[in-house]
């Protein structure tokens, strides 16, 4: 019986891991845990000389996609985040910002109203094309396409609405 039972126990343990390792989260370290000196982006659009350099974590929705000769610019309407690093639902804004990102990012899935978090440094500051706000270039090192959100459906098709029996 003590074979059967060692059997048992390794079995277990291997099970255990194996469920532990599906519940590992794919969301990069850097977005998911906050930055200890995470500048905002008022002071950051205040200042830029100052914050160049500085790394930001912040995120959004995509407002716009732009691809250059080897990198994307995506235009981010800038949200709060969440707890684990995805920006919160609202319609409060402190602005917007740019991200520069190496490489080529499809526009079918970077799409806009898409949420997005990014990590990188703030590099530079960009003025719009009417020469208004300051929008802060932010280079990314990571970043993260978060799933579109999923919602019940705001009514009950029949037969969930319709009564059953007398009241």
């Amino acid at each position: 019986m003590s074979k059967m039972a060692a059997l048992g126990q390794r079995i277990s343990v291997a099970l255990t891991w194996l469920i532990l390792g599906g519940c590992v989260s794919q969301i990069p370290s850097l977005i998911r845990q906050p930055l200890l000196e995470n500048p905002s982006l008022h002071a950051v659009r205040e200042d830029i000389a100052y914050y160049r350099g500085s790394e930001v974590r912040w995120g959004g929705a995509i407002a716009r996609i732009q691809h250059q000769k080897e990198t994307t610019v995506i235009e981010i309407i800038a949200q709060e985040l969440g707890a684990e690093g995805r920006p919160k639902e609202t319609d409060l804004s402190p602005g917007r910002f740019l991200v520069r990102i190496d490489g080529f990012l499809d526009p079918t899935f970077y799409r806009a109203g898409r949420d997005i978090t990014v990590y990188g440094t703030v590099a530079e500051g960009v003025t719009s094309r009417s020469g208004e706000p300051l929008f802060p270039l932010v280079q990314v090192k990571t970043y993260y396409l978060w799933r579109p959100r999923d919602y019940p459906p705001s009514y009950y098709p029949y037969p969930y609405w319709k009564p059953r029996g007398y009241y």
